[in-house]
């Protein structure tokens, strides 16, 4: 594979840029920022500071891990297999691992769980955000 440029936006891809530097990924990010009322969209460490809070952040923790799936199968989708997208992929495959995953949350965080997928539906109906 010679070409290395984001299959996103075609500027030079690193493992930082796929997950966090990209615009993309970087409005997905913001979404999930909102929802849970923290930065998650910086880096790596922005993201991986919340898993070690002893179970605190199941859902946050859970949500995050998803993201960084569905931007990784986006992408490989796209490499791979000549895939298109459309801006929402990403936010349905979210909302599609998220309901998938559910067993790997405690059944008292569930609602959250809940509220976490309505927020996120519903933010598939408002115009794309760009963001860099």
């Amino acid at each position: 594979m010679d070409n290395i440029s984001c299959l996103f936006c075609e500027e030079p891809e690193t493992v930082h840029h796929l997950f966090f530097g990209c615009c993309v990924p970087t409005s997905m990010w913001c979404h999930l920022s909102e929802i849970f009322g923290r930065s998650l969209c910086a880096d790596f460490e922005s993201v991986a500071r919340w898993w070690i809070s002893n179970k605190k952040n199941d859902i946050l923790n859970t949500c995050c891990a998803a993201l960084m799936w569905c931007i990784w199968k986006t992408s490989n989708d796209i490499c791979f297999q000549a895939k298109m997208w459309k801006s929402e992929d990403i936010l349905l495959k979210l909302l599609r691992t998220s309901k998938n995953w559910p067993a790997l949350c405690k059944i008292a965080d569930l609602k959250e769980l809940d509220r976490v997928m309505e927020d996120l539906t519903s933010r598939l109906h408002q115009p794309l955000r760009i963001s860099w």
